[in-house]
């Protein structure tokens, strides 16, 4: 719990609607068959994720995912990192984002990446990631 009451906690499907209202904020996907989904994503042993929330209400969530490279190691890419429009500016991405860097350590990911908009670029600057190749996708 930080000075604003908020609390960082593990992802539990019971959070899934309201974080799929949040990442609206980023991308207007809807899943068709949110059931199937959820099951899929909670039953993903290669991932961790979780939530932040003010009381109740889920307010972030964000993602890492562990990947074994073929030359040995790991590495962790962090996805959908989201707060809530009216609750920015109060540390709770830097919250989360540290929550989720820490536990790739944890599990000895040799490197943590991510994709993000340059908008956001300032933001991951100031946790220390650095601007690394350029990222490239396809459909």
């Amino acid at each position: 719990m930080n000075k604003n009451n908020i609390s960082i906690f593990d992802y539990e499907g019971i959070d899934f609607e309201s974080v799929l209202k949040l990442l609206q904020e980023i991308s207007s996907y809807e899943p068709d068959d949110k059931i199937k989904i959820k099951q899929k994503f909670c039953n993903n042993d290669n991932s961790y994720s979780i939530v932040a929330k003010k009381g109740e209400q889920v307010i972030g969530f964000g993602s890492v995912f562990i990947f074994e490279r073929i030359r040995g190691g790991k590495c962790a890419l962090l996805e959908d990192i989201i707060v809530d429009k009216s609750f920015r500016n109060l540390k709770v991405g830097s919250l989360i984002v540290n929550t989720l860097v820490e536990y790739a350590i944890s599990k000895k990911c040799f490197k943590v990446v991510l994709e993000t908009s340059s908008k956001s670029f300032s933001f991951y600057e100031k946790l220390k990631f650095k601007k690394n190749g350029i990222s490239m996708r396809r459909l």
